[in-house]
């Protein structure tokens, strides 16, 4: 069928060359087989032209080709397409920077419910840098991405009501999009969250709360949270007192730079608690 001209067979096999699924991967032939389909107006084709065309897969990586077939696919409204035509034209790839387009091929997609331009568009709207700056333009994209479960909304959207700029300070609302957004995964907010629990900023001390989510963001990679933790553990605040695990975190933050960590770990080694006494190995931390 797909040598016959039929353009969705022309897409499968395309497709099935790009996943690998039922035949060796060829990206390649992937792009000749999508760009056939694309040319008869296969709007799925067009897309993934788009998009081999941006990455460089079995093609020489081009932004211009990106851009025009992502504009072929948007054309016939599909979302991904939009929502990377905004990009690109936000970004200038491709093309010259404008704004105008940029703007025009976020809101199709934003209201098509693609989280991610309407948490570009509040950018726009609220940095203000290359259009006027309109905030309650920005908090009504950022609030309709924050629902959709856009992290980095979710995120902006915390922060805006835990600082009370442009808003009237809403403790209660910043906890719920930090929440939201920690539990996807961003370790800023996580980080937040164990700071606000632990210092009781506008909301009652909760130790048991802090050392959660300092543990999510230290497991994160986070280094003030891998040694406020060992402190925690250290002091068994919150947490049963564990010196093997507080110099577990020590030393990931010692190890990293962090004076506090480097301190408590000489001191645990000095002691002898959770390790091994070492009376060189304070000394060795002491002078970092």
């Amino acid at each position: 069928l797909a040598e016959k001209g039929n353009s969705a067979a022309q897409f499968n096999l395309g497709l099935m060359y790009d996943k690998g699924d039922g035949v060796r991967q060829n990206f390649p032939k992937a792009v000749k087989w999508h760009r056939l389909a694309g040319k008869q107006g296969n709007v799925s084709a067009q897309f993934n032209l788009g998009l081999m065309y941006y990455s460089g897969e079995g093609v020489a990586r081009d932004y211009e080709k990106a851009l025009k077939w992502y504009l072929y696919a948007a054309r016939q409204g599909n979302i991904g397409a939009q929502f990377n035509l905004g990009w690109m034209f936000d970004k200038g790839e491709g093309a010259t920077p404008n704004y105008k387009r940029a703007i025009k091929w976020y809101r199709l997609a934003a209201k098509k419910g693609n989280s991610g331009a309407q948490y570009n568009l509040g950018l726009m709207y609220d940095k203000g840098e290359r259009i006027p700056r309109e905030f309650d333009r920005a908090l009504k994209w950022y609030l309709k991405a924050g629902d959709l479960g856009h992290a980095d909304a979710q995120l902006k959207l915390a922060r805006i009501y835990d600082l009370g700029e442009d808003v009237k300070q809403d403790t209660p609302k910043a906890i719920k999009w930090y929440k939201l957004s920690a539990k996807q995964g961003k370790v800023e907010a996580q980080l937040k969250l164990a700071v606000i629990y632990e210092k009781g900023t506008r909301v009652e001390k909760n130790f048991v709360y802090a050392v959660k989510w300092y543990e999510a963001a230290a497991k994160n990679g986070k280094l003030e949270a891998q040694s406020r933790l060992g402190t925690f553990y250290l002091r068994g605040q919150g947490i049963k007192k564990d010196y093997i695990k507080a110099v577990h975190w020590f030393q990931k933050a010692a190890k990293r730079g962090d004076p506090k960590a480097q301190f408590n770990l000489g001191l645990l080694y000095e002691r002898g608690d959770g390790v091994q006494k070492n009376p060189k190995k304070p000394v060795k931390w002491y002078l970092m």
